[in-house]
């Protein structure tokens, strides 16, 4: 359509307008949208989380530079993250608990070059460097203790599920690792290092409801023994709802406690006990002989797992410091009528570490 001078100088005058206009209702929706928001936010957020941003801020040159941030993955004794010679991701129990992740597989999804997929309720399928559900490159460790699994050469995340509020940190490590802990830390290292009893004193109750992860709950409780001792007792449980297409509907039962003793400053006893039992894995679907028909032949069953370990060890810091570990894990689990895994763990892991004027030497 053409227009004719007069249309022009008509609609000249009322183009600001509508653009002034629009303007004015796009602001003020998002004024009131980011209001809302942040009032919402605002009841939700810990007033400590400003006062730790302002104190970051304040931080000087010099006091960043003389932060240090210790980790155990890489060379297996206490050093600098910053000094580590490989690529490492830290998971804070803080960045984990505003993330609003609710397991140790989820919380994977924070790190970089890991990979993380939920194919169902309970089954998680964590790798890095293309691996899928059955990597088999890959150490996961709680506490070093390995829940590598000879089933399939792999972890089952779905009964790996410490309270995330006694986890201190994750530890993962994106490289081999298999000079220090094996064969199976050959794309990387996972390492989960739980509070010790003296650092999770008191009572902790929650508990949560949802459409899916239906009903969840945890209890813990720590004491002290002693001017040198201190315990904690935790237990919780999680039942998730099956999906439509697949009755995968699953629950867990986890509970265990701990004990530390620190006689020196530079020696610590750790004795720590845990136990599960979950009586449905979701659905397992057990396929038809060649022969058979697919429909009429097909069995669904539900699996079960249950086991426990007992862990103790032994360390004495220091310069030319040394640990003791040992761990006696039992594993059952349930596949499908007929097939069932029975397995006894015994683990017994030494090293020593001498420090000279300008290199370590540990050995084990």
């Amino acid at each position: 359509m053409i227009e004719g001078p007069a249309n022009r100088r008509a609609n000249a005058g009322g183009e600001p307008t509508r653009r002034w206009l629009h303007r004015w209702r796009t602001t003020a929706g998002l004024g009131v949208a980011l209001l809302v928001s942040g009032t919402a936010a605002a009841q939700f957020i810990d007033e400590s989380y400003f006062e730790d941003l302002d104190e970051f801020a304040n931080l000087t040159v010099e006091d960043l530079l003389d932060f240090r941030l210790d980790v155990t993955s890489v060379a297996g004794t206490r050093q600098s993250w910053f000094t580590t010679p490989a690529g490492m991701t830290l998971l804070t129990p803080e960045a984990i608990r505003r993330g609003g992740h609710r397991s140790v597989a989820e919380a994977l999804r924070l790190v970089p070059g890991v990979q993380v997929a939920q194919t169902n309720a309970s089954t998680w399928s964590v790798s890095s460097r293309g691996d899928t559900r059955f990597a088999n490159k890959m150490l996961v460790m709680i506490d070093g203790r390995a829940t590598y699994d000879l089933l399939f050469s792999g972890t089952f995340w779905d009964v790996q599920d410490p309270l995330l509020e006694d986890l201190d940190r994750i530890e993962v490590v994106r490289g081999p690792g298999a000079t220090l802990w094996g064969a199976n830390a050959v794309n990387g290292v996972v390492s989960i290092v739980t509070k010790s009893a003296r650092e999770t004193q008191g009572l902790l109750v929650k508990g949560g409801i949802g459409t899916q992860d239906e009903a969840s709950g945890a209890i813990r409780y720590g004491l002290t023994l002693g001017d040198d001792a201190w315990m904690r007792v935790w237990g919780k449980y999680r039942h998730h709802g099956g999906f439509e297409r697949g009755a995968d509907d699953w629950d867990l039962g986890h509970g265990g406690l701990r004990l530390d003793v620190q006689p020196e400053d530079d020696l610590a006893w750790t004795i720590e006990a845990e136990a599960y039992e979950t009586g449905r894995i979701g659905e397992i679907v057990v396929r038809p002989t060649p022969l058979g028909h697919l429909t009429t032949d097909t069995v669904r069953r539900d699996g079960r797992a249950a086991g426990g370990h007992v862990r103790g060890r032994v360390t004495r810091d220091g310069a030319n410091g040394w640990s003791l570990q040992s761990y006696y894990d039992h594993t059952t689990r349930v596949i499908a009528d007929g097939f069932e895994v029975d397995r006894d763990t015994f683990d017994l892991d030494f090293r020593r570490r001498h420090t000279g004027s300008g290199h370590d030497l540990h050995w084990g």
